[in-house]
């Protein structure tokens, strides 16, 4: 049996096309975040990447610790209903008072109190950052940073995002425009048979956290990857969905095989441990597990395509420290437990 809202309300039900959603999720195609979308698209992400200005490439260096520093942004596309036109959709979150923009990119993680506290005393963030979500996680420095000077970070991560609206970005939007044609007269075919929770439980494994929303969007997405994002708030779900389809083989169980084959050497595992109690670096991460440089080096290159480690260069003498991704790790258990249970992250 279909399932149904349990308002007597019928809901208003949307399949649409949306630039500014694209753009957003092409954006975070670019940053390689969050770990589940490393690898996909590994060509069209190099070029584009080649394709922008020094600030763009400045901010990508400066939120390589975040969790994912623009898939929060998509967020307000849902909140703004700006579907179509970014620059009314950055005029939109410019418009918006600081604490709330906060609360958006944060997930509202944070309360309005500690918003307050944070934004009073920029370094007391350092003490919230375990209130922190998956998709807004980041070191305590980036997050006291965003609150020394939040208007300056708003500037900063939209013009990143208009930056990615390069020639190559809308040769691939014309290019995949008949199959974004074609998902979207399916899923309107599909939700003239199904109720729209019935969709979106089939599609995420579960079904949305509110069954009384007024309007549902469905969104059809190629720079999300393998994902289906999505995002709701007190009146609207917005379900962005896949159109790239799977490789041969089960997708999610090949992924999910390949980062943890990295985790099968006990030597690599050791790493991972050293590294969660602080950041390191090769020399002095031999030292201490009495390794050779050169299997520390192997095994980081393991851990780095995994998505489990990243390296920052430290000074000129061309040193990388090595940090644990957290949210790399946890996105890996949470799609190793989703892949095995079927549950909910």
């Amino acid at each position: 049996m279909p399932i149904t809202p349990e308002s007597a309300q019928i809901p208003a039900v949307e399949v649409r096309f949306s630039y500014t959603a694209e753009l957003v999720l092409a954006s975070m195609l670019v940053t390689g975040r969050p770990a589940s979308i490393t690898g996909f698209d590994e060509a069209w992400q190099k070029a584009q990447t080649a394709a922008l200005p020094p600030a763009a490439l400045r901010f990508l260096e400066k939120t390589r610790g975040f969790s994912c520093p623009t898939l929060s942004f998509i967020d307000f596309v849902a909140r703004t209903r700006e579907f179509d036109d970014p620059e009314r959709l950055f005029a939109e979150v410019r418009r918006l008072p600081v604490r709330r923009f906060l609360s958006i990119l944060l997930n509202e993680d944070l309360s309005d109190p500690d918003l307050d506290e944070c934004l009073a005393e920029p370094r007391k963030a350092a003490y919230h950052v375990s209130k922190l979500s998956f998709f807004s996680r980041m070191p305590e420095s980036d997050l006291v940073s965003i609150f020394t000077d939040p208007q300056a970070f708003r500037e900063d991560l939209i013009g990143f995002v208009a930056a990615n609206r390069t020639e190559g970005f809308e040769a691939r939007i014309r290019d995949l425009a008949p199959v974004y044609a074609g998902r979207i007269a399916a899923m309107q075919t599909r939700l003239a048979a199904e109720s729209p929770l019935q969709v979106i439980q089939d599609i995420k494994k579960h079904p949305p956290y509110r069954s009384e929303s007024l309007r549902y969007v469905f969104l059809p997405s190629h720079f999300e990857g393998y994902m289906n994002i999505s995002c709701h708030d007190e009146e609207q779900y917005m379900l962005l969905f896949t159109i790239v389809p799977p490789p041969p083989g089960d997708a999610a169980g090949i992924r999910i095989a390949e980062k943890l084959r990295a985790l099968s050497d006990r030597s690599r595992m050791e790493v991972l441990r050293l590294l969660s109690t602080a950041p390191s670096y090769g020399k002095e991460i031999s030292s201490r597990l009495g390794l050779t440089t050169a299997t520390v080096s192997r095994h980081l290159d393991q851990l780095k395509k995994a998505g489990l480690v990243i390296e920052e260069p430290a000074d000129a003498q061309n040193v990388k420290i090595v940090r644990l991704d957290r949210a790399g790790v946890e996105q890996l258990l949470d799609e190793t437990r989703r892949f095995l249970f079927g549950e909910s992250s």
